[in-house]
């Protein structure tokens, strides 16, 4: 349980109020609840989406959905983004361009993404913070060296298995909707059309 509450705070806004940086107890199974805790940020996405999308226009629901992923999950996957393109080099007069133009580029895709899914968006947006979170257990897979100090004592403890059963646990549901449309069956996937 406490593998739990460590990836929810290293992963969403919940970990800006917390006591200490460092909970090795914490960090052993933390990769094994990152898709779990992309999928809890996904269903709130999803919901808000279901409850003002009536209410509101869709452009302006994107920018809002996007908008609370970004203070959700406090921003760290952007800050990440821009700290990776801000490494790219630059000229004299160039500053941290790179970073912030990949921070802006990925946001104006992220609203179009959503304002052009139609009928499917309560799916995607359930599924993509998952799919997110277990790419990051991918990556941390043998990366422990190239991370931040809280993060390499995550990805110091991803073992082979964690990324086995992430990767299972998080394909099985698109995996089991594609199996279903392709036998003409609406089953595992009749809420989310």
């Amino acid at each position: 349980m406490q593998s739990l509450v460590t990836a929810f705070k290293y992963l969403t806004i919940l970990g800006r109020w917390r006591e200490s940086a460092d909970d090795p107890a914490g960090f052993s199974n933390a990769p094994l609840w990152f898709p779990v805790v992309g999928l809890v940020i996904g269903v709130i996405l999803a919901a808000i989406n279901y409850l003002l999308a009536l209410q509101v226009a869709t452009e302006i629901l994107s920018v809002l959905i996007v908008a609370l992923l970004i203070v959700a999950t406090a921003a760290m996957p952007m800050a990440g983004t821009k700290i990776t393109f801000d490494t790219l080099p630059q000229r004299e007069h160039g500053g941290e361009i790179y970073g912030f133009a990949a921070v802006l580029i990925v946001t104006l895709l992220k609203i179009h993404a959503i304002n052009t899914m139609d009928d499917k968006v309560a799916a995607n947006l359930t599924a993509a913070p998952a799919l997110a979170r277990w790419a990051l257990v991918v990556l941390l897979y043998g990366y422990h060296d190239r991370c931040d100090a809280t993060m390499r004592a995550i990805a110091a403890n991803t073992k082979l298995w964690h990324l086995v059963l992430t990767t299972l646990a998080t394909l099985a549901i698109p995996l089991t909707c594609s199996a279903a449309k392709l036998c003409g069956s609406a089953w595992p996937c009749r809420s989310w059309h």
